[in-house]
């Protein structure tokens, strides 16, 4: 046997990279993309099947309509028309991942991009109820005053 001292242990290497509590920058936050596209699909759902019909049944009754309809016939006709549905097309495409961008500003901590990953969910949510409170409203609003024209009431008593 040799007389030497034995070997001394290992150091740890410290593998830890300087930004590890960091979040990873993710190109697209796969939430928001799905809120965002079915925001879209639902929309275009709406503009090209249920509006058209709409103004059909209306064209045939010959009714004034409020405003709100008319901005929602106006808009429909650009999109099913024209060639409105390309530059929609390009913004559903393009919209997740300019959303994903704006989250990961800052270098977030993986919990501060979640909250703002929820908190855009959130927003994206109150944005399509809108959007569809406003398509349902212009659809409804045409068919009372459809039933106060036959009627003969005028919405007067």
């Amino acid at each position: 046997m040799s007389n030497q001292p034995p070997p001394p242990p290992p150091t740890p290497i410290d593998y830890a990279r300087p930004h590890a509590d960091r979040h990873k920058r993710t190109i697209l936050s796969p939430r928001v993309a799905i809120h965002v596209w079915a925001i879209a699909v639902a929309f275009g759902m709406a503009t090209f099947l249920g509006i058209p019909k709409l103004e059909e049944v209306l064209k045939d009754f010959k009714v004034e309509l409020p405003l709100i309809t008319k901005i929602t016939l106006l808009v429909s006709r650009f999109i099913t028309n024209g060639y409105g549905w390309i530059p929609g097309l390009i913004l559903a495409i393009s919209l997740p991942f300019g959303i994903t961008a704006m989250l990961n500003i800052g270098h977030p901590d993986p919990g501060q991009y979640r909250r703002r990953e929820v908190w855009t969910g959130r927003l994206l949510r109150i944005v399509a109820v809108l959007a569809f409170l406003w398509i349902a409203l212009s659809m409804f609003l045409p068919y009372t005053a459809l039933i106060n024209s036959i009627s003969g009431s005028g919405g007067k008593r």
